[in-house]
Formats: C-alpha cells, structure tokens, sequence
C-alpha cells in the first residue's frame, strides 16, 4: 500500500475473478480509503510456455509505489519472487499506462 496525501493512495493484491481464481488487483483511493476504485494493474508476463491465466506463472509485480499521483513503480519478479528475474515498469499518469525502465 503507498499514499501520497492522506487523501490519495494505491494497493496492490488479489481479487477473486473466477470460482476459485485470483486476479491481480490495483485499487486507487481519493478519499483516503473510503471508497476503493480498481484500476489496471501492471501488466504481468507469461512465462515461455505457460498460459496467461490466473494462475501465478511468469513475470508479476511485487511492488507498486508512488512518488506523487501520477508517478509509479512497479517492481517485478518472476513466479512471485521464485526466480531472480523480473524488471521495473514505470507510470507517469496515475497507473493508467505501465512501460518497462532500461537499468
């Protein structure tokens, strides 16, 4: 969870979007957590081989923070920190649009 202003701030985790399937989640606040809106989250990477689905496989994020409310990270990491692979995504309008950061 990251605020900028006691007002405004982000949670990344996991909804329920299936029967028994979790989904990447990204909730904004504007209210200081009153009321939660879900947003795109990062985009998460498949693994070569593997499907896209629900299921943790391939490149996810671990972390989402915000320097102010349209500035991001994401870091990510491969199986949920299982692998040493991963990389950072950056947002510069609020979480709408994710593009990787070259290091």
């Amino acid at each position: 969870m990251t605020f900028v202003s006691r007002q405004e701030g982000w949670v990344l985790g996991t909804l329920a979007c299936g029967v028994s399937a979790q989904c990447l989640a990204l909730l904004r606040t504007e209210n200081g957590g009153a009321n939660w809106t879900s947003i795109t989250p990062p985009p998460t990477h498949p693994a070569d081989g593997e499907g896209g689905g629900a299921a943790p496989s391939g490149v996810y994020p671990q972390y989402v923070g915000f320097e102010r409310a349209t500035h991001g990270v994401a870091i990510m990491d491969k199986d949920w920190g299982a692998a040493p692979m991963g990389g950072l995504l950056m947002t510069v309008d609020g979480g709408r649009r994710w593009s990787p950061v070259t290091l």
